[in-house]
């Protein structure tokens, strides 16, 4: 449907989804089930409309454009998400499986309740932005093209293969393993001397 509305409740069985929407959308429940949810916005941004800790979106696939910015609670597997230089806010209830996640110059917060964020389309680029926000208990994998990194899991690895330079907040993996392998640039202490940037039981890194 193309559509010029507010506020968006719908569901299928576990058949696709799709809305191409003029301006802003506040999501209720969208219920794909294992189908693919589109949400397309010519303009402004999805909005969560139920309150953070209540599913927003459920979907096989969740392929995601909001100019001004996405903020979500999921049940999703798979995520492709898009705004023009506005923060992408993810909160997923469990593994999710990245395509492409691109905010520009915004911040990507993903926080998942449980499982891992994985990459799920080789060796492209899965997250692009400023700062990239990462919580996954059973870790992380994916490629960037970043400028600030924040990242936790519960004592398992973390992995971040990204393009240019790198400004490290925290990255906490326990006694998991942190990776952090540049391309070009150095990886370097965003948050003070004397604050913890790496927590880890094997930290590898490598900056040109």
């Amino acid at each position: 449907l193309d559509t010029d509305i507010t506020t968006l409740t719908a569901a299928s069985a576990n058949a696709a989804i799709t809305v191409r929407e003029s301006n802003g959308l506040a999501v209720n429940t969208v219920n794909g089930g294992t189908g693919t949810v589109t949400l397309t916005l010519a303009a402004g941004g999805i909005t969560d409309n139920n309150g953070a800790g209540t599913l927003n979106l459920t979907a096989g696939l969740a392929s995601l454009t909001g100019p001004a910015g996405i903020d979500l609670d999921t049940a999703i597997t798979t995520l492709t998400a898009a705004s023009t230089n506005s923060a992408i806010s993810i909160r997923e209830s469990n593994a999710v499986a990245l395509n492409t996640v691109n905010a520009g110059t915004g911040t990507v917060t993903l926080t998942l309740a449980a499982g891992a964020i994985t990459d799920n389309n080789g060796a492209a680029l899965n997250i692009t932005a400023n700062l990239a926000d990462l919580t996954a208990p059973t870790g992380i994998n994916a490629d960037t093209a970043i400028t600030q990194l924040t990242a936790a899991s519960t004592n398992t690895a973390i992995t971040v293969r990204e393009s240019n330079g790198l400004a490290v907040n925290t990255v906490n993996a326990g006694t998991g393993t942190v990776t952090l392998t540049l391309a070009a640039g150095a990886l370097t202490d965003n948050n003070g001397a004397g604050t913890l940037n790496l927590t880890a039981g094997l930290a590898s890194l490598t900056g040109p």
